[in-house]
């Protein structure tokens, strides 16, 4: 990429704007160098190449100045009104997703080996752009999007797990005891998504005719903004059902170590 980065460099004195995704100090400065005063605006708002990084003091040109979103927000509430930022807001995204059908294929996949083949994908740079993957670490054996515990292979989840060695009371709400595995199935609600929604409303299926439905506070779930809270609530909910059940974590999930589950397991 560095490489096609120098080659295609702009003409010496062509005016332009630098968007930095890269955060590479040697594309940088050799933009900078490039097109001097001729450069009019350098902005830093990635770091795909973090390892690149380093020190870019007495640039040609102007200073990079680093993206901040909050403070673009507050200066176009400044220059537009908030009604008018929601209105332009609104137009764009409605703009984007008209256009995402002809581009964008949603792929869902379930189980640690599926989000370990996606994640070496886009590590090697193999991932396509045009496919979306909305991954779970939650094992879906038989494929229809349902917690089985009767149907061969059961889902192979922990609140499957429970659910199958001490039965469909586990998970009662219409009783006055709370058992951990509830506690371990309302914070789960507390990480899901729009885009993996299984435990904001559904059902676990125990037995034939034996269906256990949950479904969460409309205030409740949709991603939380804290994912190091997120990370530590989902460690110790399936720490905490695997010591107090008896029943082994979800293959591939690791208790011990800092790791970033996701949304639905």
């Amino acid at each position: 990429m560095r490489s096609n980065v120098q080659r295609n460099y702009p003409q010496p004195g062509t005016q332009g704007v630098f968007v930095d995704m890269a955060g590479s100090a040697e594309v940088t400065r050799g933009v900078h160098q490039r097109l001097g005063d001729a450069l009019r605006y350098s902005m830093r708002i990635g770091n795909t190449h973090w390892e690149e990084g380093g020190a870019d003091t007495d640039l040609p040109g102007v200073t990079p100045e680093f993206f901040f979103a909050p403070g673009q927000i507050q200066k176009r509430i400044q220059d537009w009104g908030p009604g008018g930022l929601q209105e332009r807001l609104g137009g764009a995204l409605r703009s984007f997703l008209d256009t995402t059908p002809r581009w964008l294929t949603v792929e869902r996949g379930y189980g640690a080996a599926e989000v370990e083949r996606v994640y070496q994908e886009t590590l090697a740079g193999k991932a396509e752009p045009r496919i979306g993957h909305v991954l779970s670490m939650w094992d879906d054996v038989s494929g229809d999007g349902v917690l089985n515990t009767d149907v061969a292979p059961a889902d192979t989840g922990l609140l499957v797990r429970i659910m199958t060695a001490f039965g469909p009371n586990e998970i009662n709400f219409d009783d006055t005891v709370h058992t951990v595995a509830e506690g371990i199935l309302f914070n789960s609600q507390i990480a899901w998504t729009e885009d993996a929604p299984w435990f904001a409303d559904g059902n676990i299926v125990v037995a034939p005719g034996d269906t256990v439905h949950f479904s969460s506070h409309p205030t409740s779930g949709n991603g939380v903004h804290n994912p190091t809270f997120l990370d530590a609530i989902m460690k110790a909910s399936l720490a905490m059902g695997a010591s107090f059940y008896g029943v082994a974590p979800p293959a591939g999930v690791n208790l011990e170590g800092p790791y970033t589950l996701p949304a639905s397991w």
